[in-house]
């Protein structure tokens, strides 16, 4: 390509983002790659390097801006190459970047997905970012000693990590404030979790030191001092699709409360994850800690165990009962606290499975109210979408302990195991037929042969590795696909 110099700007739209993150415009049916310009923004460029089937040029002024547009957060963006989308707030980046992986699908693949999942993306700057993922298969010989994507920031304790002290000198913090970050001075008066944080990347701390990072950003100065406390933290990282409001309160409760205590499965589980942050130890505070729909509904689209293995069992039973051309009804009841009618009867097999899997474990809360779970199927099945004269059938399904009472009083294991068998007798003297599926070692197997006795049925249980117990269920839910037609030849 050759420069050609203009004698006068041109203005051109931009209308759409290139996979290397340049703004694309045309300008008389000729497509012009241009770097710094983003969708929705009027640039004008000059010295144009012209090419055959397109040209490319550089932002020379920007005319409008994009609402996407960002100030960029590095001192060399623009310079050093690295990067090419600083420009651009980083959920826009995202959104950009799913649309290019879909547009190359139906454009090389011919292929259009059926369902597209929402995008998942870590902090998108910070020292987590650089840590990366670390150790990608985790075996039983794991140990996250060895793991480099986790750095272990101890309590009341002096740090020393080379690779951190460059990484803080890089983000632009002086001597004096780095000493200040790895130092355990002032830890027992509450500064752990923000010099933790400021570690991370996750804030900026505007410390009030001479010559610190504050006075380059222009930011207010802090208190002159080596405590980092919470009135010079500004936070900056945003977790998930929070706010940088919300968000500082999971990170703090992250790294104070999970990280830094002991009573987490995940401690419970090796011990030495403690004080070990990386995007591992977060991904399993949201499992432990934010599991819910309502906290983390990002959590719905990931392969959670064995909520997947339970995702793709009935989905083997829906396409199974389609196969069989019963003319058959399927509903989708849920239980956490309480019972929840999620799907009514149908003979459109797959919105059940669809929305099943549009769901995540503890998608309402984490408790286990099997004897409402039962009800609702019961007030499915005797309701007017029921057909009168069918065989009724429940299959219930469970990885837990049945621990909420008639009451609805939570953590009531024997008061919940007893509604459970209640509503299973009342199922039976229905005619309903109760088939139970328990999976994994926790699960209360004795109450759920209980529960198929009482309903004329029988208990399954799956456990194992994930690719055993996930055979399993497959297998399970095969044999329950066909028991309604051998049930009609007997």
């Amino acid at each position: 390509m050759n420069a050609q110099p203009q004698a006068t700007a041109l203005e051109l739209e931009v209308t759409a983002l290139a996979h290397d993150g340049r703004g694309i415009a045309r300008d008389e049916g000729k497509t012009v790659f241009i770097e710094g310009a983003l969708p929705g923004e009027r640039v004008t460029i000059r010295n144009r390097h012209r090419g055959g089937d397109f040209d490319e040029a550089r932002v020379e002024t920007l005319l409008r801006a994009s609402p996407d547009r960002v100030e960029p957060r590095c001192a060399h963006y623009g310079t050093c190459g690295g990067c090419a989308l600083q420009h651009m707030d980083p959920a826009a980046q995202l959104a950009a970047k799913q649309r290019s992986v879909l547009d190359t699908l139906a454009r090389l693949g011919k292929v259009e997905p059926a369902r597209v999942l929402p995008a998942l993306a870590g902090p998108a700057w910070g020292y987590l970012r650089n840590l990366g993922f670390g150790i990608q298969t985790i075996s039983t010989s794991y140990n996250p000693t060895t793991d480099a994507g986790l750095i272990r920031l101890v309590y009341d304790s002096n740090w020393s990590n080379a690779a951190l002290t460059t990484y803080l000198t890089a983000r632009g913090y002086n001597a004096a404030e780095r000493t200040a970050i790895m130092s355990r001075t002032y830890d027992t008066n509450g500064a752990y979790p923000y010099r933790v944080a400021v570690a991370l990347g996750l804030a900026y701390w505007n410390s009030g030191l001479a010559g610190g990072l504050w006075q380059s950003r222009g930011a207010p100065a802090g208190n002159n001092n080596a405590w980092i406390s919470a009135s010079e933290v500004e936070w900056t990282e945003t977790l998930l699709s929070n706010s940088v409001a919300a968000s500082d309160d999971i990170w703090l409760d992250y790294i104070n409360n999970y990280m830094k205590g002991t009573s987490s499965e995940m401690y419970d589980s090796n011990s030495n994850f403690r004080y070990r942050f990386g995007i591992k130890t977060l991904v399993n505070y949201l499992m432990e800690k934010r599991v819910t729909n309502a906290q983390t509904p990002e959590l719905s689209g990931t392969r959670t165990q064995p909520m997947q293995a339970v995702k793709d069992a009935v989905g083997y039973l829906t396409e199974y009962v389609e196969e069989l051309n019963t003319d058959d009804m399927i509903s989708l009841e849920i239980y956490g606290t309480t019972g929840r009618h999620e799907v009514d009867l149908t003979r459109d097999y797959y919105t059940v499975s669809d929305r099943l899997s549009a769901m995540q474990a503890g998608h309402y809360d984490t408790w286990t109210n099997i004897g409402s779970g039962l009800q609702r199927g019961i007030d499915e099945l005797t309701s007017t979408r029921a057909r009168f004269t069918s065989k009724k059938m429940i299959i219930l399904m469970t990885d837990g302990n049945a621990n909420v009472n008639e009451d609805g009083d939570t953590n009531d294991n024997s008061g919940g195991a007893a509604y459970a068998l209640n509503r299973a007798q009342a199922a039976a003297d229905q005619g309903i037929y109760i088939f139970a599926v328990s999976v994994g070692v926790e699960a209360d197997q004795s109450i759920m042969q209980q529960i198929a006795d009482i309903g004329h049925g029988e208990h399954f249980h799956a456990e194992g590795t994930i690719e055993e117990y996930s055979e399993q269920l497959a297998e399970i839910f095969r044999r329950l696909g066909g028991t309604r037609p051998i049930e009609l030849i007997r």
